[in-house]
């Protein structure tokens, strides 16, 4: 049978482990909402490059440095 030394020693090391188990759940739960916060946000960098990009060709259009393209028809 284990010394209440050695018992006491057993109970600190889970304690121990117990709290780094905790800080690596909550590490993982941040890495999550990083990761979420990511994919929407390049979904909103991409929705506002294309954008951007069709503004950038209405005005060369308007100011006469690029020709209207037959809807559908894709620029090279």
């Amino acid at each position: 049978m284990p010394s209440e030394a050695e018992l006491q020693s057993e109970l600190e090391e889970l304690r121990v482990l117990r709290a780094t188990l905790e800080a690596v759940r909550q590490f993982v739960i941040a890495v999550e909402t990083d990761v979420t916060a990511v994919g929407e946000n390049a979904k909103t960098v991409t929705d506002l490059s294309r954008q951007w990009g069709e503004v950038i060709t209405e005005a060369a259009i308007a100011v006469g440095d690029m020709k209207p393209t037959a809807p559908g028809a894709r620029r090279s």
